[in-house]
């Protein structure tokens, strides 16, 4: 059977329902990817930087390790390459997400340092 896609011009011969749920999961992978961090910004307000500075430290410590920095960079060039697999695609969503996770965090930190030491003290 032949199918062809109205909205990107090719077609497709044998496979072509998994080829078509395998676009449909990345659409939604990404679509859930921007509400996780709409919601994680409205739940954590990074923009009130009214962490304690030993939180915002804490909170400033948690980075990837140099292996999954490594593996980033492989599933990357995969996808450069267009030869990620699913579970590859699913790997790196998860780094994604946890990445967009810790720069929220760290962005809360790094203003509630800021805020602290520009605060003038009352004694």
């Amino acid at each position: 059977m032949t199918l062809r896609c109205w909205h990107e011009g090719i077609v497709i011969r044998s496979g072509w329902k998994n080829i078509l749920q395998e676009r449909d999961a990345h659409a939604k992978v990404y679509y859930m990817v921007a509400h996780v961090n709409d919601i994680v910004s409205r739940v954590v307000h990074p923009e009130a930087g009214d962490l304690p500075a030993v939180t915002a430290h804490k909170f400033l410590s948690w980075q990837f390790s140099d292996k999954d920095r490594e593996r980033v960079a492989e599933l990357l060039e995969k996808k450069r390459e267009a030869t990620l697999s699913q579970a590859e695609a699913n790997e790196l969503h998860t780094y994604t997400v946890f990445g967009d996770l810790l720069n929220i965090l760290h962005a809360q930190a790094r203003l509630s340092l800021q805020q602290t030491t520009s605060t003038p003290r009352t004694a």
